[in-house]
Formats: C-alpha cells, structure tokens, sequence
C-alpha cells in the first residue's frame, strides 16, 4: 500500500462499510432508535475490524524491512475502537450525528470551491451548474442536521443514512473505477 492507486480494495472495502452503515441507520431509524444506534455501532465495528485486520496484514507482508509500520498502527487503532464501538454501541450516537452535518457542510464548502474555479478558468457545461446544486443541498442538509439533531431525531437518522449511503455509494464507484483503470493499463501493456 505504497500510493493511493495500490490501495484500491482498501478504498472498496471501505465503501461497502459506509454503504452498509448509511443504509442500515436509514432502514432502522423509522423503525427503532435505539436498534438503529445499536447496528450502526456493530456494523460500524465489524467494518473497524475488517479495516484494521487489512492494514495488519498488509504492513506485516509488504513493509518487511521497515521497522516502524504506520498501518501496523493504525490497524491497532482501528481494531481498538472497534471493540470499544461493540462494548458501548451507543456511544456512536454521541458524535455521528454531528459528524455527518459537519461533513455534508465540509462536501458543501468544496462544490463551492469547484465551482467558483470552474467560473474563474472559463469552463463551460453543466458541471458548474451541477458544483452549485450540491453545494446548496449539502449544505442545507449539513445545516438542518446541525440545528435540529435533538429535535427530531427519526428524521436526521433517516436523513444521516442516506446521505452516508449515498457516500458510500460514490466511494464504491470511484473504488471500481480505480479496479477497472488499473486492469486496463496493464491489458494495454
């Protein structure tokens, strides 16, 4: 896992854990709170061990003759609060909430950002169109979480998975483009 490229099952498994979490909290939230918290917690972990089992392996076999392994590390890390995550499982309602309405606002700040360059170089098309409508849904939808995550709490889960669906779902796609980039260079070689 040297470069981004060369870790490009890492980037799928991620997104298939951030799929699963976005759509369980979506699913469970009209159906019970606490169950919803409760299988985000535990798919959240199972995704922690998955993640943290991945970038084990991977230091112990690719980095061999590297004393200090950052994704040794880090694997340990994510193993560690995925245990915790299992332990507590409703400690995740604590900070997910206000996580995903400052990551939908962050999301929302760089369409902007994509747009006001896309205007400054002179690019032409509907992706400036495109920059400026999510930006106004991610940030209308990072603010309404902010706001209201204590009042109507069914509605921002439902709300916070669909949104970590729909993020998954787009770092499963860039994940499989990066998968099918690579074979084709090597098939064109």
């Amino acid at each position: 896992m040297k470069t981004f490229k060369e870790q490009k099952w890492m980037i799928i498994i991620y997104a298939v854990v951030i799929l699963a979490v976005g759509l369980v909290e979506a699913i469970l939230s009209f159906v019970d709170i606490a169950a919803a918290m409760k299988a985000v917690s535990y798919t959240i972990a199972i995704g922690l061990f998955a993640i943290g089992l991945m970038h084990i392996l991977t230091s112990l076999i690719a980095y061999t003759k590297s004393f200090f392994k950052a994704s040794l590390v880090f694997g340990a890390f994510a193993i560690a609060f995925g245990v915790v995550l299992i332990m507590r499982p409703f400690l995740i309602a604590e900070f997910l909430i206000p996580f995903v309405g400052i990551l939908s606002l962050a999301f929302g700040a760089i369409m902007l950002t994509k747009a006001i360059l896309a205007i400054v170089f002179k690019y032409k098309g509907l992706w400036i169109f495109a920059y400026f409508l999510i930006f106004a849904l991610a940030t209308t939808l990072g603010i309404l979480i902010l706001v209201y995550q204590n009042e109507s709490t069914q509605a921002i889960y439902a709300a916070t998975g669909i949104v970590v669906a729909l993020a998954g779902i787009a770092l499963l796609v860039f994940g499989i483009r990066l998968l099918t980039n690579k074979k084709s260079e090597e098939s064109k070689k």
